[in-house]
């Protein structure tokens, strides 16, 4: 290290449940001695407790969505916040406008849980409907309950948000006969998917799905368009047995109403993963009521996608401080990513396998060590046969370090694998 470098001061607001620190990805940060990291292991129950937590620091990792960073903390913190690293994809909780303001960078680990949200979607859409909470429960009271359940194929999903997520479940659904029809909340990109001739599901108004719908699922960002999207008016129009599944965020339904709809059987029942306080209080009506399912804001909570999400975290982190990393930890492979680009949000890359067996390697989520891993392990288990070709999807990517990755990946030539770049 060099004797001049500057101590970035990095804090973790609110780790807890403990997730992301005691994550083997994290470790990439503690492998910098330029680094010091201060660790929460809390969420902050006050303003005035995250202000206190985030002084002096140049980086802030937020873990959730109930922690909120507004414009006041930001205006007290800014003469040393430079960054804000947003673990996960929404970005309501921050006010953007003003971290642009005050010169502070916020980035976010977007897309890394797109397919364990819509998986988790579908779960709560398969578990309500097949009433397997309530079975379970009287099962276990020395019931044996005779219930009737709601067949999927053929019922009609309705997406509200034409987002990745909300197409992704529209895939899924799909593949088990439901009818796909979708409401893309941003004008622009329903005008996109009117025009996309390869785009095969439904395009409607709010009204037609609320109305046609035996199913609907919420994947929508929140902001003020958004808020109380769905509320009393919204649920009359629903189908009596319908089911609302709500992965996407909490403010997005009216909350009261939605319990009034359920407790009067306005509609049939409903699954969440995200609500307006987290965790919930002991009394919240929500844990009253029978035809609800719920699970505690974890849809992203996969292996996969929390490896994926922190690799994104700490390579944003990394390349957003990479001016005053020492020279010599740019040979360390452990430490840095395949690539980035000139932005100040961080492209990372993984590959994914043709029927030929050539490699491509793109912006999803892997830094080089891992990518030469997964490589060596395909190589020796004979998945990828005679060619790899690495394409690096990104805008200037770093050369050195592809060819870093290249000079590795000669190491087991001798298998019969032909290398290009």
């Amino acid at each position: 290290m060099l004797e001049n470098k500057q101590i970035k001061k990095i804090t973790v607001i609110d780790d807890y449940p403990t997730i992301l620190s005691d994550s083997y990805e994290f470790n990439r940060l503690r492998k910098h001695s330029n680094y010091n990291l201060v660790i929460n292991r809390t969420r902050p129950k006050s303003p005035n407790e995250t202000l206190e937590i985030c002084a002096d620091s140049d980086t802030v990792i937020v873990s959730h969505t109930s922690t909120n960073i507004d414009n006041p903390l930001l205006e007290s913190v800014s003469q040393d916040l430079r960054h804000i690293a947003i673990w996960g994809t929404a970005m309501d909780h921050v006010n953007i406008s003003s971290a642009k303001r005050l010169g502070i960078a916020v980035s976010n680990t977007k897309n890394s849980s797109t397919i364990s949200v819509a998986e988790h979607a579908l779960a709560l859409l398969l578990t309500t409907a097949k009433k397997i909470p309530q079975m379970d429960t009287r099962m276990r009271g020395g019931e044996w309950p005779s219930s009737q359940q709601m067949q999927l194929k053929g019922k009609t999903l309705g997406i509200i948000g034409a987002g990745p997520v909300g197409i992704r479940l529209a895939k899924i659904a799909s593949g088990i006969g439901m009818k796909i029809i979708i409401h893309p909340i941003n004008d622009q990109t329903r005008e996109k998917l009117l025009s996309d001739k390869s785009f095969k599901w439904k395009i409607v108004s709010i009204d037609e799905l609320l109305e046609e719908s035996d199913a609907v699922s919420l994947h929508a960002r929140y902001n003020t368009h958004t808020d109380k999207f769905l509320s009393a008016n919204e649920f009359s129009r629903m189908k009596p047995n319908s089911i609302l599944i709500n992965t996407a965020r909490s403010k997005i339904v009216d909350t009261n109403a939605l319990i009034e709809a359920l407790v009067n059987q306005t509609i049939g029942a409903a699954a969440l993963d995200v609500f307006d306080n987290e965790p919930l209080a002991k009394n919240d009506k929500l844990l009253q009521i029978d035809n609800l399912v719920l699970t505690p804001h974890v849809a992203s909570n996969t292996i996969e996608a929390t490896n994926e999400s922190i690799n994104i975290l700490v390579s944003n982190i990394i390349n957003f401080h990479k001016n005053n990393i020492d020279e010599s930890d740019r040979e360390n492979p452990s430490l840095f990513p395949l690539g980035y680009a000139k932005s100040q949000f961080h492209k990372t890359y993984i590959m994914s396998e043709t029927n030929e067996g050539i490699v491509i390697i793109d912006q999803h989520a892997a830094h080089e060590r891992l990518v030469y891993e997964k490589l060596k392990k395909d190589f020796f288990e004979k998945k990828i046969k005679t060619q790899i070709l690495l394409i690096p999807v990104v805008i200037d990517v770093d050369s050195s370090v592809i060819e870093n990755l290249e000079k590795k990946l000669q190491l087991v030539s001798e298998y019969g694998v032909k290398i290009e770049v």
